[in-house]
């Protein structure tokens, strides 16, 4: 019984190392310049776009929202939309709009500066692996209590009763 616990204890240590991995790979992931991700990165030109992905774009930081105009547009409808947020800097890139065209094509790109365009998919993948660093984390946990438990239990030989009458 003593094996099995220490086995117990060993393999919930690894899953909490591993959890620990997992979480600071996720985390440096996240620190990245958000212009390696862009798919999109000019002021004038063509990306392309997935049916009912999410873009975020951004400007320069440099400029300001109201010195951008944007236009995300194919030959009948423009899918930019914007929504400038003051304070979302990241790194040299400011937030100022979104796009979540409902079609699979080349759009059309023009800004009176410069811009990128960034999938937000890629951003949502990193945060889910971060994320998965917890459960295997619980588990690992669970398991060193486990093992400590069965450590300490006492093997106790269980003697037979038998009851005359």
């Amino acid at each position: 019984m003593k094996k099995g616990a220490i086995l117990t204890i060993a393999v919930s240590t690894f899953l909490i190392i591993l959890s620990f991995a997992i979480f600071i790979g996720g985390s440096l992931i996240l620190d990245r310049d958000i212009s390696d991700e862009s798919i999109f990165r000019g002021d004038s030109g063509e990306v392309f776009v997935r049916y009912h992905d999410t873009y975020s774009v951004y400007v320069n930081d440099t400029y300001s929202c109201s010195e951008t105009t944007v236009s995300i547009h194919d030959d009948e409808w423009e899918y930019f939309f914007e929504d400038c947020d003051f304070s979302y800097v990241d790194g040299d890139w400011r937030y100022i709009g979104y796009l979540n065209p409902d079609v699979s094509k080349n759009l059309q790109v023009e800004s009176n500066n410069e811009i990128i365009i960034v999938n937000d998919l890629v951003d949502a993948s990193i945060i889910f692996t971060t994320l998965c660093s917890l459960p295997v984390c619980c588990s690992g946990i669970i398991g060193i209590f486990i093992g400590i438990l069965l450590l300490t239990r006492r093997d106790k030989k269980r003697k037979q009763k038998i009851i005359f009458q």
